[in-house]
């Protein structure tokens, strides 16, 4: 988290309004909580998320996107991460 923190503090003495958190994106309760303290400090939400693959929904509006397909790319991600992190068997 320094050096985010470290961005953070460069983005708002360029003028920026920087927020940063850890929030584990595989944790719906974490991520809820986040979202919830978001919409708390700032009266609404504003997201752009960038995780797709090609054979992901893509060219539609956010809004329009079913749960699942929005999910998939980062389920997928996590499962990488996972077995990338596991030990070799």
């Amino acid at each position: 988290m320094a050096k985010l923190d470290a961005a953070a503090a460069e983005l708002r003495a360029a003028g920026g309004d920087v927020h940063v958190a850890r929030v584990v994106s595989t944790d719906p309760a974490d991520v809820e909580k986040h979202f919830c303290s978001v919409v708390d400090q700032t009266g609404g939400e504003d997201i752009s998320f960038n995780l797709i693959g090609l054979s992901d929904v893509q060219g539609h509006p956010l809004t329009a996107v079913a749960l699942d397909d929005y999910m998939r790319p980062s389920a997928a991600s996590s499962c990488l991460s996972a077995a990338a992190r596991s030990p070799a068997s």
